[in-house]
This record gives structure tokens, C-alpha cells and sequence, in this order.
């Protein structure tokens, strides 16, 4: 058995590519219910915690370019005066 933290790039991207090929004509739960049903426990939580991973990564990254873009603006402001 796999480590729980263990998710493959290849897995992630089966899980991902499912739950997006949802039919729009049902809701956003059945949709998912039916995507993911196929893959073991062990695959969805180690899909979780991979998922979880990125979210925080795209986040810090995300605060990171707004401090950057936070610091460009002061020191235009500052050389215009």
C-alpha cells in the first residue's frame, strides 16, 4: 500500500481531468460523486493533501507578486514625488 501522502503527478491528473469532465446538467455533487467513486480511499486522500499543498503554494505565491507589485508602485510614487 502507498504512503497516504503519496500522489503521482499522473494520479492527480486522472483525478482532475474526472472531476472536470462533469456533465453540466448535473449538479456540482453528483457530478463529483461519479468522477471520483472509481479511485480508492487511499488515492483520494493523498489527492487531498497534494491539493491542499498547491492551495497553500499558489497562494503564498500569489502574496508574494502582490508585495512585489505593492513595493513597484511606492517607488514609482516616491520618484514622482
Amino acid at each position: 500500500m502507498a504512503s497516504i501522502i503519496d500522489c503521482s503527478d499522473e494520479k492527480m491528473k486522472q483525478i482532475e481531468s474526472a472531476i472536470q469532465a462533469r456533465d453540466e446538467k448535473e449538479s456540482i455533487y453528483q457530478s463529483v460523486t461519479k468522477a471520483v467513486e472509481k479511485f480508492s480511499t487511499e488515492e483520494l486522500v493523498a489527492y487531498q493533501f497534494r491539493s491542499a499543498e498547491k492551495s497553500v503554494k499558489d497562494t503564498l505565491r500569489y502574496f508574494a507578486i502582490e508585495h512585489i507589485v505593492q513595493e513597484i508602485i511606492l517607488e514609482k510614487a516616491l520618484k514622482r514625488g
